[in-house]
């Protein structure tokens, strides 16, 4: 297994220092989801997560990265209640 296929893991230390500049690194952005670079990479080209090119250098806006994750989770949240049958108002209903 070559050394890209690796799944980037990071200290709580690390990922605290990532998260103080504004824009990532493929590696950096592979460090917070916890994911590999080919994975990350593969995000990255098909054009899933926010992505700032300038020249032939690109780099992952942290806010907007940050907001990606946000939704992504939310529709998967939403995606596996549905599958059960529910909605996520369900649950946020007062309960009279």
């Amino acid at each position: 297994m070559g050394k890209n296929n690796k799944t980037a893991h990071a200290t709580a230390e690390e990922i605290a220092k990532i998260m103080e500049k504004p824009y990532w690194t493929r590696e950096e952005a592979a460090k917070v989801i916890g994911v590999g670079i080919n994975q990350m990479s593969e995000l990255i080209n098909n054009a899933e997560v926010p992505v700032f090119r300038y020249g032939g250098i690109r780099r992952i806006p942290r806010d907007e990265f940050v907001q990606w994750i946000s939704d992504k989770s939310f529709d998967a949240i939403q995606i596996r209640m549905a599958a059960r049958g529910k909605k996520l108002t369900d649950f946020r209903q007062k309960k009279e």
